[in-house]
């Protein structure tokens, strides 16, 4: 039985420990919130017998949780991951891996010198609509990803540049981690156009254009100005040789045209916390290697910030992998 605690009992927290909470092979025995009312209330409506840590210190210092769930703000996830590694624990912190690209490469070593997995919560990898899409178009030559939402909150945490560093950079980083996915490798440089459109906090909308081995390309858009209703705010297009693929309506759409054949749409769902969560600890039951390690989310969060350093310099940047 793996002994789990959650760190965040937030929107993001408390969807994780209601799905860890129905696992028959793990048990959810502490959560830690500064608000201990929130935390508190979270044990009561899942309902399960779990210690309260107003402080994830306390949480971090017991023998008998072995993993961890960080769902906090961006700007604590890289104290709380190097923390949790360095008492021992299984990691999965939600996404963004961390603030900044830095942060990120720092916990990527923290990673590798340790003997625990860390997994980030890219969940849109998860959706089976998303798995087909890969196995229709195994080695496209163009990939289109779109994050569009309807406005931030611009006094708002995540707008915050010191702590949640804009949408482009904490929600944008699903577009940017699911073009490197559908790809299947790593870019190698990115020209970016965007700008701070409407805030004088953070930038706003990015559209970047990355390059891949063989010229193979990947589009990303990424903004909070208004969500498309055609596309929604998940989109993804992938065109392969004789063949192309559209997901649309938050990905749970896969419409399929191969060369000379009917158009065929298929319907899906969106995949709850439940399925990357039991992805992990089936990870670390079998001592497998994460489903979706620091390096990945690197990645997402370089992909993301390189993206808007281009749209600044208006030159392309290329990518250098953190050793």
């Amino acid at each position: 039985m793996l002994g789990i605690g959650v760190i965040g009992c937030g929107k993001l927290g408390s969807a994780h420990a209601a799905a860890l909470a129905g696992l028959d092979d793990a048990e959810l025995r502490g959560l830690s919130d500064p608000s201990i009312s929130a935390a508190e209330n979270l044990r009561d409506r899942i309902g399960i017998d779990a210690a309260v840590h107003p402080e994830p210190e306390a949480l971090l210092a017991r023998d008998d949780i072995d993993a961890v769930w960080i769902a906090t703000p961006n700007d604590s996830h890289l104290p709380l991951t190097l923390a949790a590694l360095s008492a021992g624990k299984h990691v999965f912190v939600e996404k963004p891996l961390a603030r900044t690209s830095a942060e990120c490469a720092d916990l990527v070593a923290a990673a590798r010198a340790s003997d625990r997995l860390v997994m980030v919560g890219y969940k849109l990898r998860f959706f089976s609509l998303v798995q087909r899409a890969k196995e229709i178009v195994p080695e496209p030559i163009s990939v289109q990803v779109q994050v569009l939402d309807n406005r931030w909150p611009d006094g708002s945490w995540v707008n915050d540049p010191a702590i949640g560093g804009g949408n482009i950079v904490s929600q944008g980083c699903h577009g940017t981690d699911l073009a490197r996915h559908l790809i299947g490798s790593d870019p190698l440089e990115v020209y970016g156009v965007g700008g701070q459109f409407y805030s004088d906090r953070v930038p706003t909308n990015l559209s970047a254009i990355y390059r891949f081995a063989g010229d193979v390309a990947a589009t990303v858009t990424i903004g909070d100005s208004d969500t498309p209703p055609a596309t929604s705010k998940f989109f993804a297009q992938m065109v392969g040789d004789g063949v192309s693929v559209s997901l649309t309506n938050r990905l749970t759409t896969l419409t399929v045209h191969r060369a000379g054949e009917p158009t065929e749409v298929i319907e899906g769902t969106e995949v709850e916390w439940a399925i990357e969560d039991r992805a992990f600890i089936d990870a670390i039951a079998d001592a497998q290697v994460s489903p979706i390690s620091a390096l990945d989310g690197w990645w997402a969060t370089a992909m993301a910030e390189e993206g808007i350093q281009s749209a600044r310099d208006q030159a392309p940047v290329r990518f250098t992998v953190p050793v």
